[in-house]
């Protein structure tokens, strides 16, 4: 007689999901009275971060969440918090370059972590971005060329 037991019960999908709530669409000024300014600053200065040669870099504000893309994909989903001055923020980054990623964030005191699959989870500061520019822009860098595969 068999027995089946599951030892590991993995559920993978491709990029974000998206349900009518989630995707709700609102303005910066819903963000504004939701978000502290400091919060919402961490967004704007990503957005600045990311490179222009395959398209400008849009901003997409929804009721739960921030999305940020060029010309592909989006490839950066913010949280901004009301009581914090960080942002929550996942950043899809390809499964292969995932764990070397968290690594020097890490290794530079950037709070960093799986999200999913292919992206990983980290909380960014505007003083953050400022000590690790050229490590952010580079993780930045490397996600909105992974939003064009």
């Amino acid at each position: 007689m068999l027995q089946f037991t599951r030892v590991l019960d993995i559920y993978e999908f491709g990029g974000e999901p998206e349900d009518e709530e989630s995707a709700e669409p609102v303005d910066r000024g819903y963000w504004e009275k939701k978000a502290k300014p400091e919060s919402l600053a961490v967004v704007e200065s990503v957005k600045g971060l990311t490179p222009t040669t395959k398209g400008e870099p849009k901003i997409t504000y929804n009721k739960h969440h921030i999305a940020l893309g060029t010309s592909g994909y989006n490839f950066c989903w913010f949280h901004p918090r009301k009581a914090a001055s960080y942002c929550h923020m996942h950043i899809n980054v390809g499964a292969e370059k995932r764990p070397e990623i968290i690594k020097r964030l890490e290794d530079a005191g950037i709070e960093a972590g799986n999200h999913s699959r292919s992206s990983i989870r980290l909380h960014l500061n505007t003083k953050d971005i400022q000590e690790q520019r050229d490590l952010i822009a580079n993780v930045i860098q490397g996600a909105e060329e992974l939003s064009h595969r």
